[in-house]
């Protein structure tokens, strides 16, 4: 019932305005014809008294009583006589309706018409006539209609502005009401998640009330070798038995995504060696001084880490997925400053996203893109291929010139240099398989959940 109230009274003062609009103009138009009935009367008076007088007519008495009679008159402006004696006239005001040069006859002006002419009948008269002139506006009862459509008119507009305000209010009220909820619901549903996770995982009650979510990051960043070589850390096998999965979003015939990267084939073995050396993903040779690049205007590569972990650490409160993308010009492409410098504005063209833009290398970059999943992280990087090589089509001469590894969060509580090792293997296998330009990384949690227990 009260969403349908604001529909109610918008009906409701639509019809005030059309009634209002309506009442008016039919009350001007009677208004009209009262006037003109008026003048008619007053004129059969004139001509009834002109018509007893006789001869009379002719005296200055009479003329004087004449003129007395146009003046109490409410319709009629003034009247002209003609006959063979010659023109005499009587007007309400002096000079506001009849012209006396060149010829006699009636002034026009606005709201003012004439009576049809009236003959005279007089003893020894003959061919005498009278013309008239009335006002055809009452402006008493003019202005009378006016205040009153304008009284209804503006009922209508303070009832339609006070429900317009109640609305708003309400509706504000409704909004931070379900937002609250919300957010209850969602810290609510947080915790459990947390509790039940950290149950499976062999969490001890106690400890998972002193750690934070950076500390459950740092459970995938502390395996380490003597050496601090990811490849020794993270069994990688060779990419010989893929899962296969169409995957081509954008329904292009001449494009499939047939190969995924998932949680078996990334397998991450229980390390004996713990907290000895963080592991560092490759950076440009060149040392960072500002927050972008001279050489692409993006962020440096130096700085891709430890905003991922920012913003995985965001995400992971607020439970939303977060995608990371890592693209890379092929080995027989002269990637040089300015196709490089094309790539990424391109990229900041289309995922509006420059401060999650980031150096890869000489040859590629590096874009975050939160609150998006998976499969938005393969239509998007699908979109950017065909836009670079469509753009770039002089540097590229075939769809493996350009390769996307892809990889999400996917609900896990993952370290950055995880999520970046991810997306780098994927990249590594559109590099080197000729299948497909794009490869995505899709996780398993079960076997994610499983390789924690097994690091702690």
């Amino acid at each position: 019932m009260r969403s349908k109230l604001p529909a109610f009274i918008a009906l409701l003062c639509i019809l005030v305005y059309a009634g209002a609009l309506l009442y008016g103009a039919y009350r001007v138009y009677t208004s009209i014809e009262s006037q003109k009935q008026l003048a008619v009367r007053e004129l059969d008076g004139i001509q009834s008294r002109i018509t007893q007088s006789g001869s009379d007519f002719f005296t200055e008495p009479f003329r004087e009583h004449m003129r007395i009679t146009m003046a109490n008159c409410k319709a009629l402006e003034g009247i002209i006589i003609t006959g063979p004696q010659g023109n005499q006239s009587f007007e309400k005001s002096a000079g506001s309706v009849i012209r006396l040069e060149p010829t006699i006859g009636f002034i026009p002006r606005f709201g003012f018409t004439t009576l049809p002419v009236k003959q005279l009948e007089m003893p020894g008269f003959r061919n005498v006539n009278i013309l008239s002139a009335f006002n055809t506006i009452n402006y008493e009862e003019l202005v009378l209609v006016l205040r009153e459509t304008l009284y209804a008119i503006l009922g209508a507009l303070v009832l339609s502005f006070l429900t317009m305000m109640i609305t708003i209010l309400r509706s504000r009220t409704t909004v931070y009401a379900e937002s609250s909820y919300t957010d209850n619901k969602r810290e609510e549903s947080q915790t459990d998640l947390s509790d039940d996770y950290f149950s499976e995982s062999g969490f001890d009650s106690e400890e998972t009330e002193s750690k934070s979510y950076e500390d459950d990051y740092s459970v995938s960043e502390n395996l380490q070798t003597k050496d601090g070589d990811l490849d020794d850390v993270f069994d990688l096998p060779d990419f010989d038995s893929f899962s296969d999965a169409d995957t081509n979003s954008s329904g292009d015939d001449d494009f499939h995504l047939d190969d995924f990267l998932d949680e078996g084939d990334l397998e991450l073995p229980v390390s004996e060696h713990i907290n000895e050396k963080k592991p560092e993903v490759p950076q440009s040779s060149s040392s960072p001084n500002g927050l972008y690049s001279p050489r692409t205007n993006i962020g440096w590569e130096a700085y891709t880490q430890d905003r991922l972990a920012s913003e995985l650490h965001r995400c992971a409160s607020s439970e939303q997925d977060l995608v990371v993308l890592v693209m890379e010009c092929g080995d027989g492409v002269n990637c040089d400053g300015k196709l490089i410098k094309k790539i990424a504005d391109e990229a900041v063209k289309l995922f509006n996203l420059r401060d999650l833009s980031f150096e890869h290398g000489s040859r590629g970059i590096t874009v975050i893109i939160p609150n998006a999943g998976l499969e938005q992280g393969i239509s998007k990087a699908e979109t950017f291929h065909a836009r670079i090589l469509e753009s770039c089509y002089d540097n590229f001469h075939s769809r493996n010139d350009f390769n996307a590894g892809i990889s999400s969060r996917s609900g896990r509580l993952i370290a950055a240099d995880r999520l970046l090792l991810e997306a780098e293997k994927a990249l590594e296998k559109a590099k080197t398989d000729s299948g497909s330009p794009i490869v995505a990384f899709k996780s398993d949690p079960e076997k994610y959940r499983e390789y924690l227990k097994k690091a702690k």
